[in-house]
């Protein structure tokens, strides 16, 4: 990605230019570019540029339709190399497909140091989790839940037993 895309985008992040001037300047179609868009992201974790990792990660917004995009949804909630599981998470729960929970599972399994940056306690983290799998719905998603509602760790294990006493309700 050249810099003057890269500021493109660090400009249509904080609300300095709109969508349709980054459209007209970006020098690249954006709409539904799944090759360009992956291969970029591919690029910024090769060079372990959590910067620019950051700064692209948006880009996943232009692939349509959305379950395009589910790949690189999976692929970068298990990245933990930047600042955006939670919007992924929220991302991957609106999709609802069955084809997320494994990596549900992964993300769980690989605990919640590397999200340290987002200031939340493991019970909160964890909701995100926990609202995923329950919006899933599928019996491999409910099976999770009830996987973690057994975790050693007590914020976990509360989430997910809540969880599920909405699904029983």
């Amino acid at each position: 990605m050249t810099q003057k895309q890269l500021k493109l985008l660090e400009q249509l992040e904080i609300g300095a230019i709109d969508l349709d001037t980054l459209d007209k300047q970006f020098g690249v179609e954006l709409w539904g570019n799944l090759s360009f868009i992956e291969a970029e992201i591919d690029q910024a974790i090769e060079k372990g540029d959590r910067e620019e990792l950051n700064t692209i990660i948006p880009l996943i917004y232009f692939i349509v339709p959305a379950k395009k995009r589910l790949g690189l949804l999976h692929k970068l909630l298990l990245y933990p190399y930047h600042n955006h599981h939670q919007s992924i998470t929220k991302d991957i729960q609106d999709l609802a497909n069955a084809e997320s929970v494994p990596y549900i599972q992964k993300a769980l399994e690989m605990g919640f140091g590397h999200l340290d940056y987002t200031c939340s306690e493991d019970g909160t983290i964890a909701k995100w989790f926990s609202w995923a799998l329950y919006t899933i719905g599928t019996g491999e998603a409910i099976n999770l839940l009830q996987k973690f509602s057994e975790s050693d760790n007590e914020e976990i294990r509360e989430e997910m037993l809540y969880r599920l006493s909405k699904i029983e309700d």
